[in-house]
């Protein structure tokens, strides 16, 4: 009977807090959208890259219209390559939506730098999914916020097992971060006897409060970032996936992720 009693207990237990995570705790989003575009030339010449369109739709529109309706909010968008451009598109698009840019038309912040400065605008206690504005994908951000409730980490990379030029490393047990490889390097922040490599999606949670312990202004890598948050001892996970994703930040990818476009 007690026994009973104490299982039940866990029960209401779990379930409060499933419930507690899933209608209390709000997810901010930061898009990143500051790259230059240089695959997409000669587009790019007179155009940002996140307004290429696909169809009916600029690449920015298919990543905000998924974070809105993840309600995901409030936004921050990161520029650099005509700024004026992009915030034109989302004030006439999305006027009741809560926009915030973060303008690094003066320096170039390279992503890691890029993603603590735009984090520097949102609360320190809510968490932050992240999305590159050039990828397409399946994944269910709903899904993946619930997962990252559940993930016990304080930074979660979605991966996905493709080829690619510079892949992560993670211990092949835990599936936490323990360094990258690329163009003839590797570098390891830590040693695994047995390890895996996946290629990075270009999405991911961090908590908001380590990206704010960052410095900002200075301009580094996303590599730079997770080296960072590695060393202050914070957690890095990876998320495995297997839907469909497009990196749609070269010419080579445009028909197919035109293909695509067309299911949303």
């Amino acid at each position: 009977m007690f026994r009973l009693w104490i299982e039940r207990v866990y029960i209401f237990y779990f379930l409060c807090r499933y419930f507690f995570c899933k209608f209390t705790a709000k997810m901010q989003g930061i898009i990143l959208a500051a790259g230059l575009g240089t695959r997409l030339a000669p587009y790019t010449y007179v155009g940002p890259k996140p307004l290429f369109r696909l169809g009916q739709k600029a690449l920015l529109d298919f990543v905000l219209q998924k974070m809105i309706a993840s309600r995901i909010s409030p936004l921050v968008i990161n520029l650099f390559y005509f700024p004026m451009m992009v915030k034109r598109h989302v004030l006439y698009n999305y006027p009741e939506i809560p926009i915030i840019f973060s303008d690094e038309r003066f320096e170039i912040l390279g992503t890691g730098g890029g993603i603590v400065q735009a984090a520097s605008f949102l609360k320190g206690s809510d968490d932050v999914l992240i999305h590159n504005v050039d990828v397409l994908s399946g994944l269910s951000l709903e899904t993946l916020i619930e997962i990252w409730h559940g993930a016990r980490c304080d930074v979660l990379l979605v991966v996905k097992e493709r080829h690619s030029s510079r892949e992560l490393l993670f211990d092949a047990q835990t599936l936490r971060w323990i360094g990258w490889r690329g163009n003839g390097k590797e570098l390891k922040v830590e040693e695994s006897t047995h390890f895996l490599a996946y290629g990075f999606c270009g999405i991911s949670i961090f908590k908001t409060s380590i990206l704010q312990e960052c410095e900002t202004g200075k301009n580094y890598s996303f590599i730079k970032l997770l080296q960072m948050v590695h060393h202050k001892g914070y957690l890095i996970k990876a998320h495995l996936i297997n839907d469909w994703w497009v990196d749609v930040g070269s010419l080579d990818n445009i028909k197919l992720a035109c293909s695509i476009s067309k299911t949303f």
